[in-house]
């Protein structure tokens, strides 16, 4: 599911890229920050936090005692 968000994502802005030039971001919050983004974008992040999340918390059946 990972890798599916962050292929997805990256093919989405190159796609931009290679039609437009540029990678079109519509997703402006004016009250917090500078984040300006598309859904490609939140799919790579949202992608990436799920990869390290599923590293870092998963259950080894081995125990060291």
């Amino acid at each position: 599911m990972a890798l599916g968000g962050i292929l997805g994502g990256s093919i989405s802005n190159g796609i931009d890229r290679l039609v437009q030039g540029y990678v079109v971001d519509f997703i402006d919050f004016h009250f917090w920050l500078f984040q300006i983004f598309n859904v490609a974008d939140m799919a790579i992040v949202g992608a990436c936090w799920w990869w390290v999340y599923q590293l870092g918390f998963r259950n080894d059946s081995v125990t060291s005692e």
